[in-house]
């Protein structure tokens, strides 16, 4: 097992390791982030709200509608007069001939799931985001620490160029180009410097945390001994894509709908119960009350409006989810063969680049360095030398951080993010 390289700057403390990944207590990890997150990002907060709302329309679905009473009353006082009266009271209740309310209630169902389904989404994307951004608070880490290395390197070797000057060995100009060199060197790690300050408040940002804090965070930068070879069956892949997931509840919901446009073909028909109370002149007899209690049904005929304009649209939107359910599905599985295919040729890339190729410009540099404090090589041979090593050990850092990269993507093609 390797040994871990524990670097802590200001307030980051990054872990590096190659086969071991145990995280060290009290650092901050990218499933450890990745979940604080989901409990205090803000704006996943707002996002979650609408499965309340969803719940909320589904607790209140499927009920009849409000009855209605009715107080009519008749007199013949602004007529002849005879004494006549008439008052009714009734009661409507509307009434759906069809399985509408059944329909309805489902409908509020399927929206609950939309909701959740849409929110494991926005789960995934903000998941990934973070892993890349801890991803590039620890690539500028690395570039900072790497330029630091070299400032230093030139600055050791500027003062045993001091030491040559002083003795007529060495010119004052050459010393001067190796103090530049070494300036030049410090400036470029001061802006990786800054560029890992924006990355921390954008972390804390994804993390509701306060711009200010400063979070300790892991990452295992090392390359793996073996070549990322291990292929996911589309449909584990599919199971766990919460975007896939919410284009089949897209097309339920779809299917809910066209039968609730259906289901609105025929109107609710109205149940009338009345009393109705009646004074009239009924000769020989005279003024005469009689009291009425009657049912009454009213059932609208669909004989001008059928819904077919509902009904035509809903059916459009069923199948345009139908497609966009089989869209989803091939882009994610494009989506995973990209980032598969890009994992394994970045490793590939990453191993060559860190492997002899480094370790023979190292040496070479080495080796012009020492030569030239003994006088047997030129300056330029070693400002050639150590322009070599600078371009091979940034390519070669650049390389595994692609790779890293690469192997996020296929996490977020595969979904393999914590819930």
């Amino acid at each position: 097992m390797k040994p871990k390289a524990h670097i802590l700057f200001h307030g980051l403390l990054f872990t590096a390791t190659a086969t071991c990944q145990q995280i060290p207590e009290g650092l901050l990890d990218v499933d450890t982030a990745i979940l604080r997150a989901f409990e205090a990002n803000k704006d996943l907060a707002i996002a979650e709200l609408e499965i309340k709302r969803a719940k909320s329309r589904l607790r209140w679905s499927g009920r009849l509608s409000n009855p209605s009473l009715g107080i009519s009353a008749r007199s013949d006082h602004f007529g002849i007069d005879e004494g006549e009266r008439a008052m009714e009271f009734s009661f409507t209740q509307r009434f759906p001939i069809t399985s509408r309310l059944r329909i309805e209630k489902s409908l509020r169902n399927k929206e609950v799931i939309l909701a959740e389904a849409e929110i494991a989404e926005y789960r995934r994307n903000l998941a990934a985001d973070i892993a890349g951004v801890i991803l590039d608070l620890t690539a500028t880490h690395y570039h900072e620490e790497h330029q630091r290395e070299h400032a230093a390197l030139k600055t050791s070797m500027s003062k045993n160029l001091r030491d040559l000057v002083d003795r007529g060995e060495a010119s004052e100009l050459e010393l001067a180009q190796i103090q530049i060199e070494a300036r030049h060197i410090q400036q470029k790690g001061r802006i990786y410097k800054a560029r890992q300050d924006q990355h921390q408040i954008k972390l804390n940002h994804l993390l509701g945390a306060d711009s200010q804090i400063q979070n300790k965070v892991s990452f295992f930068f090392d390359l793996p001994d073996k070549k990322p070879n291990k292929k996911i069956d589309l449909t584990n892949i599919l199971i766990k894509r919460p975007d896939h997931i919410l284009a089949l509840s897209k097309i339920e919901t779809a299917s809910e709908i066209l039968e609730l446009e259906k289901a609105h073909k025929w109107e609710d028909v109205a149940i009338k119960v009345f009393v109705q109370s009646q004074r009239s002149m009924d000769e020989p007899i005279g003024v005469e009350t009689n009291t009425f209690a009657g049912l009454g049904l009213s059932i609208p005929l669909p004989i001008r409006k059928k819904n077919e304009g509902g009904i035509e649209q809903a059916e459009v939107n069923e199948e345009a989810a139908r497609l966009e359910a089989a869209a989803v599905r091939f882009k994610i599985q494009s989506e995973y063969a990209s980032a598969s295919k890009h994992q394994l040729d970045s490793w590939q890339i990453a191993k060559e680049a860190n492997g002899e190729i480094l370790r023979l410009a190292r040496k070479n540099y080495d080796d012009f360095r020492l030569a030239y404090l003994e006088g047997l090589t030129g300056l330029i041979q070693v400002q050639r030398a150590h322009e070599r090593l600078l371009e091979l050990e940034h390519a070669a850092l650049e390389a595994k951080i692609d790779y890293h990269k690469a192997t996020l993507l296929v996490r977020k093609a595969t979904g393999d993010f914590p819930n």
